[in-house]
Formats: C-alpha cells, sequence, structure tokens
C-alpha cells in the first residue's frame, strides 16, 4: 500500500504531497489499521513476525536510504517492495 508504486505513491506523485500526507491525522489513522487488516499483529504465533535482519555494505544502505527519502517512503517499505518484485510471479504475497 505504502510501497514504491503502491495506491499511496499514485495519489500522492509529488513528493512533497507525500511527506504532507505522512503527517496527517489520516496517515496515522491508517497505519493503525493495517496490523488488524494484514493479519500482523504481534503475538500471532502460527504466523513467522515478518521481521529479520540483513547486513548490507554501508555504501547499499546510503543509497537506499536516499532512494526512500527521494521516493517519501520508509527504508523498510522501500526495502519490502523492492523485494517482492524480486518475488515476482514465484510467490504469493499477503501483505
Amino acid at each position: 500500500m505504502f510501497g514504491v508504486g503502491g495506491p499511496f505513491a499514485r495519489l500522492f506523485p509529488v513528493q512533497a504531497e507525500r511527506k504532507a500526507f505522512l503527517k496527517t491525522e489520516e496517515h496515522a489513522a491508517i497505519k493503525k489499521m493495517i496490523p488488524s487488516i494484514t493479519g500482523d499483529e504481534e503475538g500471532d504465533s502460527e504466523l513467522p513476525s515478518g521481521k529479520f535482519v540483513v547486513r548490507v555494505p554501508r555504501s547499499m544502505h546510503s543509497a537506499l536510504q536516499k532512494e526512500a527519502s527521494e521516493e517519501g517512503v520508509s527504508l523498510n517499505q522501500l526495502v519490502v517492495a523492492k523485494l517482492a518484485i524480486g518475488l515476482g510471479k514465484h510467490t504469493v504475497l499477503s501483505s
């Protein structure tokens, strides 16, 4: 939803608009709803946590941070979008 190419980016194609929306009450309300909608609530022991640590070279980390900033999304959102694109049609993503 908030990743690169998602509905959020299409609704707010200009970076300044995306950054402004991130500060609104509407954005805060949407962020609170997402875990209950996607089933990613803490304590759900039947599903993987969705969290893992990946070490990357500092230069890659810096480049990813810059790209995320330019896109007006978090580093996590950018990396998740890139991973989803990389998985392509091999895996069905639920969130």
